[in-house]
C-alpha cells in the first residue's frame, strides 16, 4: 500500500468539512484499507477532540386540545 496521500480540502457542506484521501493498494485489499484508514482517522478526531458532526432533525408534536 502507498499512501495515503493529502489531496485537498473536497467539499464544505451543510454539517462536514470533506477531506480527499488516495491510497493505493491491491483491488482485493480495497474495502480492508479504507475501512483502515477511516479508523486511523476517527482515531486521530478521538484523540483530538473533534467531533464529527450528524444531521439532527427536531420533531414537535402538537399537543390534542
Amino acid at each position: 500500500m502507498e499512501g495515503p496521500f493529502y489531496i485537498g480540502v473536497d467539499a464544505l457542506a451543510d454539517s462536514s468539512v470533506n477531506l480527499r484521501f488516495r491510497l493505493y493498494c491491491d483491488e482485493e485489499d480495497m474495502t480492508p484499507s479504507r475501512r483502515a484508514f477511516n479508523r486511523e482517522v476517527k482515531l486521530m478526531f478521538d484523540r483530538n477532540n473533534i467531533n464529527v458532526p450528524f444531521p439532527q432533525i427536531v420533531l414537535n408534536q402538537r399537543k390534542e386540545s
